[in-house]
C-alpha cells in the first residue's frame, strides 16, 4: 500500500488535490472548446448581477451581464468571474467569445479566459505537493 494512504491528512490532501485537477481539467476543456469553436464579437454591459455571498459578513460580488449580437441574433450571458463596476461601467464595450447555438459565452480577455484553470491547476498542484510532503 503507498504511503499517501497511511496518513489520513496526505490521503485527504491527495483526494482533494485530485478533484481540483479534475476541475482545473474541465475548466481547461471548456476554455479550449470555446477558443477553437467560438466566434468572437463585441458585447456592451448592460447591468451587474450579484453574486451569491459565501455568508451575511461577505460584501456582494457583482457579475457583469452582457449583451451581444451573434449568429443566433441577440443574446445575453452573466460572466462566471466577478468585476468591479468601475473597471466595466454600463455601457462598456468589450470583447466577447461565445460557441453558436449554444449558452456557451465569455468575455475573451486572456484573463477571463484562463485564470480560472491555471489557479485550478496551481491548486491541485499544492495539494499532491502537500499530501506527497507529509506522506514521506
Amino acid at each position: 500500500m503507498p504511503l499517501i494512504f497511511t496518513n489520513p491528512v496526505a490521503t485527504y490532501l491527495a483526494w482533494a488535490g485530485l478533484g481540483l485537477a479534475a476541475l482545473a481539467l474541465f475548466l481547461t476543456f471548456t476554455r479550449i472548446r470555446l477558443r477553437l469553436t467560438g466566434t468572437r464579437t463585441q458585447g456592451r454591459v448592460i447591468s451587474y448581477v450579484n453574486r451569491m455571498q459565501a455568508d451575511r459578513s461577505d460584501s456582494p460580488g457583482k457579475m457583469p451581464r452582457i449583451r451581444y449580437s451573434g449568429r443566433d441574433g441577440q443574446r445575453e450571458f452573466v460572466s462566471r468571474m466577478g468585476a468591479r463596476p468601475e473597471r466595466w461601467p454600463v455601457g462598456t464595450i468589450l470583447p466577447v467569445l461565445y460557441r453558436p447555438g449554444t449558452s456557451e459565452a465569455e468575455i475573451a480577455t486572456r484573463g477571463r479566459l484562463w485564470v480560472a484553470p491555471l489557479a485550478a491547476w496551481l491548486m491541485a498542484l499544492v495539494a499532491f505537493a502537500a499530501a506527497f510532503g507529509i506522506a514521506r
